[in-house]
């Protein structure tokens, strides 16, 4: 069985299933009828507009509550603003999902803004200004400069914060995904930093 979408094969499976599940897969495979909206998000998010995303995707999550794309990025407009509400939204995204790993990076970067704003959480180290100047700068959407921050620490002290400098790198990339500039160009730097 292949699903065809403006031409391309976008799912298939092989063997028989019981309607039920050949349902299920469909709920899942077809695409949102809300596509061009999810697009206008994503290019809003981009811009550093989280409000304006934020009023297209709560239409879209409350028409298709299980829409675990728009759900994400509905997240991560809450990320910056109010890390406990991103984690709290992406809850129904769990172990099994195909969007469980984005999940778990939302999770990890709303516990590392949690955290810094208790600044006094961080122990005592030579790189924990560094550290908390990186998160602040994530929280900024600097990405970048983030990263760079982030990668410093890994080389000064990988282990800092139970080697928190490292995931907080690997959730950025899997939220910015791997055609994003900035993913492009720090993942091989980190991959260097570490090895």
């Amino acid at each position: 069985m292949k699903l065809f979408v403006d031409g391309q094969v976008t799912e298939e499976f092989v063997g028989a299933l019981p309607e039920s599940k050949v349902a299920e897969w469909l709920r899942k495979a077809l695409p949102s009828k809300y596509g061009s909206q999810l697009k206008g998000a994503k290019s809003l998010l981009r811009q550093n507009l989280p409000a304006k995303a934020r009023e297209i995707l709560e239409l879209i999550v409350a028409a298709e509550s299980d829409n675990e794309e728009a759900v994400l990025l509905l997240a991560q407009t809450h990320l910056a603003s109010d890390p406990k509400l991103a984690t709290k939204t992406v809850d129904s995204i769990t172990l099994g999902s195909q969007s469980f790993e984005e999940a778990e990076a939302i999770r990890t970067v709303a516990a590392l803004f949690e955290r810094a704003e208790a600044q006094d959480s961080f122990k005592p180290d030579s790189v924990r200004d560094l550290y908390v100047a990186a998160i602040d700068k994530a929280r900024s959407n600097d990405f970048g400069a983030a990263i760079d921050d982030l990668i410093e620490v890994v080389r000064k002290n990988r282990y800092y914060d139970d080697d928190g400098s490292r995931k907080a790198c690997v959730a950025i990339f899997t939220l910015l995904g791997g055609d994003h500039e900035v993913t492009r160009q720090y993942r091989p730097v980190l991959s260097a930093a570490l090895f």
